[in-house]
């Protein structure tokens, strides 16, 4: 059978790459890339190690009569992967000079954009300015501004007073590279400016192709916030120019759940729309096939600059490009061939491309349409396929979704750890409506020109379409079950997927039941010795998330029982249980949590729980009985209330049993009427597991009161209020002499914590001190005889 399955894939490899070349080169470059990004090479051995090949084959070009073909193919091959090599590596390394523009206050640039408003911040790009000799410095910076008094566009010269910051890496588990995401748009810095913070000084001259673009992609902008309400008007935007910056954040959610969300980021589909209802418009004003097609191509060029190049833009316009000039020369085309050539194009231009979501799912979903799209249709039984309308509407529709639904489904899982099962179905609906509302949108910002009432009507019907696809979204997200939340899958996972996806439907219909048997007894091995490893491995996981001024700790137990001590803060600007403790949890699988702990009322302790509480199974929160109560805190009692979270107050004595682990209560005691103050009231715990202690502290000073002293040693302690100085910490930490400290607290903090005094301290106890403003999220692991720390922030 195996020898089967290798043939079977030896032939259709063959056959493929007869087909379409270019996939060949394709998995070349993304092999270079790879290998860059994970295994560095510097670049003047790379040099060296390409113009030996390049030598070598100019020798062999001579003597080709004499050598074998296939060396000399095999140097070529080699050399494109060096090439490919190369590239990233020395995009990767840029810039060089950093630290010269990091130190500086006062700043110089041009914008390259027109400010963009997202949420209640001005954004824009600005290309840097040396501010010795006022020539253009190799740097572009994103620029964060409270409000703009003044109106500046592309082109402006600015200066500005601000710290100019590398953006920070990932910084927890399962959360969002933002660093890496502005570096592959040439982004190296960022900066958030007050009020009055920019001074414009003068215009430089731009390119004017550009700077008409500006002016149309504000034009339309302006028609159709005059026309659409704020709700229906942002995403109108975002369906057509790919601004979502305005969109509420309960539309995309309700967008993603349902399994649509890719109609909100530009993409092939799009472009698709776009370029059937041009060649439509063009043939039905009676132009000529020819030009038709070039006045097409030419205006998708326009759309792909006036959605700023986005890769999924570029990937979908090379291709409709490709065929329509193939339409052109009544040549068929190889659609395989050309989606490869438009990635290699795309990765030629900026490698790091292959690592950007929109790349992957774009390409992963268009590849998986031309492959499996008959294979998927052809399932269907032939008396379904005999009504026309049917086929046409349904069972093609239906194909179409499933197999792009099947390729992008483990990268949606990697990054967002779901998988809409609803998906297939509901793009059903929602595309055609899609496909109704972008030229619509169109129409309605070139109605404008003619009379603002034409612009009127048809925005009326833009608002209806959007309207229905919102309803239809939350008719389908709302549905208990369709959508699942999964552990995000490693990289063994991509390895079986895909070729057991491809295999099975390549596969004789007579093949597929043998295959499927074999498939399913392969992952149920993989199954079997995980767990088993897992029960022969038993660990305690312990992660300190990095929430920055605040708390937040999560403790997974080997029976797979889940502690959560305090969840960040929680403000109209920020929420923590949003943007850290939820990817976190869904990227380790973890659906139901069996005890939450909030050490006492601060809100930078308990604010992250009450989305913690609304998104996931919770069996039991745990407070300190504290009279303080505030809105917020109020809210996270009632949110438990509401949800049938059983609330317990613990005090000092108590024994908590989380799945057969105790947690011995420390703090706070039970007093009769006397109210502690905050920080002195938190919840304080001692846990082992092994030989290795655990004590957790919240914000306890050991001020008012005392810790029992044959409770304190301790491996590692959480440091009480983010390292804040305390009148008798030196007596406090020699007591729990811990070998690990973890400081949570925030980057660059008013406060000024940690104090130099603390850490001074714990320097002189030989302790190894972890803090999550420069280290990000700090995960423990320890089979109870050693821990093993590993940080997020390694650089």
């Amino acid at each position: 059978m195996q020898n089967h399955f290798f043939n079977f894939y030896i032939s259709h490899l063959k056959t493929s790459l007869r087909r379409a070349p270019a996939l060949f080169y394709l998995f070349l470059i993304s092999t270079g890339i790879l290998f860059a990004k994970f295994s560095p090479v510097g670049e003047i051995f790379l040099i060296h190690i390409l113009l030996i090949s390049f030598v070598i084959l100019f020798l062999l070009y001579f003597l080709k009569e004499r050598i074998p073909y296939v060396i000399i193919d095999f140097l070529l091959i080699f050399s494109l992967t060096i090439t490919s090599i190369l590239t990233f590596d020395i995009k990767e390394r840029f810039p060089v000079r950093e630290r010269r523009v990091e130190n500086i206050e006062e700043h110089f640039g041009m914008l390259l954009q027109d400010p963009v408003k997202e949420g209640k911040r001005v954004v824009f790009n600005v290309r840097l300015i040396n501010n010795d000799d006022g020539g253009f410095l190799p740097f572009i910076a994103k620029v964060y501004a409270e409000k703009l008094e003044q109106n500046i566009g592309y082109g402006d010269v600015i200066r500005f007073e601000g710290r100019l910051k590398k953006p920070l890496p990932v910084q927890n588990p399962g959360g969002f590279n933002y660093r890496n995401f502005l570096k592959r748009k040439g982004i190296y810095f960022i900066t958030y400016l007050k009020e009055g913070a920019i001074d414009p000084i003068g215009h430089l001259r731009v390119n004017p192709f550009l700077r008409r673009l500006f002016s149309i992609k504000t034009y339309c902008k302006n028609a159709i916030s005059k026309n659409l309400d704020d709700i229906h008007g942002a995403l109108l935007q975002g369906l057509i120019l790919g601004l979502r910056g305005d969109i509420p954040r309960d539309i995309k959610k309700i967008f993603s759940d349902a399994g649509v969300i890719h109609i909100l980021a530009v993409s092939g589909l799009h472009v698709g729309i776009i370029s059937f209802f041009l060649f439509i418009l063009f043939r039905s004003l009676h132009i000529p096939f020819n030009i038709s097609i070039f006045l097409t191509c030419a205006l998708l060029i326009v759309y792909a600059f006036l959605t700023d190049l986005r890769p999924s833009v570029v990937r979908a316009a090379i291709m409709f490009i490709f065929v329509m000039l193939g339409m052109l020369g009544q040549k068929r085309v190889t659609l395989l061939n050309i989606i490869a050539a438009s990635a290699i194009l795309i990765l030629i231009i900026n490698p790091l491309d292959l690592f950007d979501i929109g790349f992957q799912l774009s390409y992963a979903a268009t590849f998986s349409i031309v492959i499996l799209y008959q294979k998927v249709y052809e399932f269907f039984p032939k008396r379904l396929k005999t009504n026309k309308i049917f086929r046409n509407f349904v069972i093609a529709p239906f194909s179409v979704s499933l197999s792009a639904q099947l390729g992008a489904a483990p990268i949606v899982a990697f990054y967002f750890f779901k998988v809409p099962v609803i998906a297939p179905i509901t793009n059903i609906i929602i595309v055609p409506l899609v496909a109704l509302v972008i030229p619509a949108g169109f129409l309605t910002a070139l109605g404008n020109l003619v009379h603002p009432l034409i612009s009127k009507i048809l925005a009326g019907t833009n608002w209806f379409l959007l309207h229905l696809i919102i309803k239809i979204s939350m008719f389908f997200s709302d549905i208990p079950h369709l959508l699942l939340w999964v552990k995000r899958p490693v990289f063994l996972f991509f390895l079986l997927y895909y070729p057991t996806l491809f295999t099975f439907f390549l596969l004789p219909v007579k093949k597929k039941i043998k295959f499927s048997v074999f498939a399913f007894l392969v992952i149920l091995n993989i199954i079997i010795f995980t767990g088993l490893w897992k029960i022969g491995h038993p660990r305690l996981i312990v992660d300190f998330l990095d929430v920055s001024q605040g708390d937040a700790a999560v403790l997974e137990f080997p029976n797979n029982e889940i502690c959560i001590i305090d969840g960040g803060r929680c403000s109209e600007y920020i929420d923590y249980g949003e943007r850290v403790l939820t990817p976190f949890l869904r990227s380790r699988g973890i659906k139901r949590i069996n005890t939450v702990i909030a050490t006492h009322p601060d809100v930078d302790h308990y604010g992250g729980l009450i989305t913690l509480l609304e998104n996931f199974n919770v069996e039991k929160l745990l407070i300190n009985g504290a009279l303080k109560t505030t809105f917020l805190y109020r809210k996270l009692l009632d949110t438990a209330e509401d949800r049938g979270v059983p609330v317990y107050n613990i005090h000092r004595g108590e024994v908590i049993w989380i799945g057969g682990y105790p947690l011995y209560v420390l703090n706070p005691p039970i007093l009769e009427e006397i109210e502690l103050p905050s920080n002195e009231g938190s919840i304080v715990f001692k846990f082992g597991y092994g030989n290795i202690t655990f004590l957790f502290t919240g914000d306890f000073s050991n001020k008012f009161l005392k810790l029992p002293s044959l409770f304190m040693p301790s491996t590692v302690l959480k440091f009480p209020h983010h390292g804040a100085r305390f009148s008798n910490a030196r007596q406090f930490l020699s007591m729990v002499h811990p070998e690990i400290t973890i400081v949570s607290v925030g980057r660059d903090n008013p406060f000024g914590h940690p104090a130099e005094e603390c850490i001074n301290i714990l320097d002189s106890l030989k302790t190894q001190i972890y803090r999550t403003d420069k280290e990000g999220a700090i995960i423990l692991r320890t089979d109870g005889k050693i821990v093993i720390v590993e940080e997020m922030i390694k650089d």
